[in-house]
Formats: structure tokens, sequence, C-alpha cells
């Protein structure tokens, strides 16, 4: 009886050991003046802006590249409807030439598959009044993690 319980331990342990060594060490990286988010430690970020002003209004379009990593983040006029995925969608494909479906929601994520030609990418989408983030990766845990952590200023 208590070989069994030896056993049950170690194969505890041991499970313990390989989940952590696949988990990457976040650190938060702010994104300008935009918002924070918690990213893979040493993950360095080029970076293009869009900056439109029409009407009296300004509108910012801001893409972060980094790793593996894809950060979109927009902001506009009017506020983001977290139901209306088929706008994020029709933002998204007019950034990218791929297909964007929708996954379902996760908290407070929205989670889609990008479809560039037969090669997917996983898609969290996190919205905060008239603000807009899409995050972009090959590891669907690792950017719903990052997404969760975002914090618009």
């Amino acid at each position: 009886m208590d070989k069994k319980w030896i056993l049950l331990c170690m194969m505890f342990l041991v499970s313990l050991v390989i989940g952590s060594v696949g988990a990457a060490e976040l650190e938060s990286h702010d994104f300008g003046d935009y918002f924070s988010m918690d990213v893979p430690k040493g993950t360095d970020f080029s970076n293009e802006t869009i900056i439109s002003a029409e009407n009296g209004t300004t509108q910012v379009v801001a893409v972060f590249m980094g790793g593996d990593l894809e950060i979109v983040y927009l902001n506009s006029t009017k506020d983001f409807d977290k139901n209306a995925t088929d706008h994020f969608k029709v933002i998204f494909e007019a950034i990218y030439p791929m297909n964007l479906n929708h996954k379902g929601p996760e908290g407070d994520l929205i989670i889609f598959e990008a479809d560039d030609d037969g090669d997917t990418y996983p898609v969290v989408v996190k919205t905060s009044g008239n603000e807009l983030v899409y995050v972009i990766g090959d590891d669907l845990n690792l950017i719903k993690e990052m997404g969760n952590t975002i914090k618009f200023d």
C-alpha cells in the first residue's frame, strides 16, 4: 500500500515538472501609450503605427511584431460591441489577407482562427470601449494567457 502512494506522488511531481517546463515566463510590456500586456520574457517588438485624423477625430492602428507574435491595436470613434464578431472579422481581413473564423468567447476574450491558405493561426481579441487588440501567434494557450493580461491605458 505504501508503494502505491509513493508511486502516485512521484507521478504527480513529474507531471508538475513537465507542465512547468512548457510554460513561458512572461513579463509586463508597455505598447506605447495604448496598452500594456504580459509577453514572453525577452521578446523585442518592432512597431508600425498609422494615425488617421478625419473630421476632427483621431484613429490609431498600431502593429507590433516580435518573435512568433503579432499584436494589433486599434482605436475607433465608436465603441466596439463585444458580440460584433463579424465586425472584428471585417477589420482583421482588411489588415491581413486571410480568413478569420470565429471559435467563441472565453471570459473577456474572443477566440478566432486565421486561415492563410491552409496554414492556421490562433487569434485572441480583447476590447474595451473604443479600443481593440488582436493577439496572433502559434500557441493558443500562450496568446490567451497574454490576452488576459491586457490593460488599456
